[in-house]
């Protein structure tokens, strides 16, 4: 008898434990924007960095690109990171840039990724060039950006996990 209550209650601790919430990623997804800040060159109440996690919403510089521009992600915790991808208009690309990544606010050093240029389609990739746990991502407009002349925008974006990375992430 002893022994079926066991097995009892072993099978509905099991089938409990399958319904409660925890928060994993895997190699292919990418982090949840909800828990990051944003900031930007330009914003303004109707322009705010924060609008790349809404619905219907974007940032944008709303002026053509200029050199010095730039839109910072802080993920509020060193993690790992594959890529980043930013959906945006077709002609709102961003012209060329550069990528700085940190674990402090204050200092940002070289860029991981120099004057890249962004194209016509309505993504851009950025892919990580090696696996390091980061907490900021910084992209930056560089000298030569001006051949877009329409303004940089970004509808959404999305962080992604690096493959290899740790597939628990520690939200406080």
């Amino acid at each position: 008898m002893l022994k079926k209550k066991c097995i009892l209650l072993t099978v509905i601790i099991c089938m409990l434990t399958s319904f409660l919430p925890f928060y994993t990623v895997s190699a292919a997804e990418y982090y949840d924007m909800n828990y990051f800040r944003f900031l930007a060159s330009q914003s303004d109440d109707d322009n705010l960095p924060g609008n790349v996690k809404e619905k219907d919403k974007k940032w944008t510089t709303k002026e053509p690109q200029k050199q010095g521009d730039y839109f910072l992600i802080d993920m509020y915790q060193e993690l790992e990171v594959g890529k980043v991808v930013l959906e945006h208009e077709q002609s709102e690309y961003p012209g060329k840039y550069s990528v700085y990544v940190s674990t402090k606010m204050e200092y940002f050093g070289e860029p991981i990724i120099s004057e890249k240029s962004g194209n016509e389609s309505t993504q851009t990739t950025i892919d990580f060039p090696s696996i390091e746990k980061i907490r900021f991502i910084k992209i930056v407009l560089e000298a030569g950006t001006e051949t877009n002349s329409n303004a940089w925008s970004i509808n959404s974006l999305k962080v992604f996990h690096a493959n290899n990375a740790s597939s628990k992430v520690q939200y406080k």
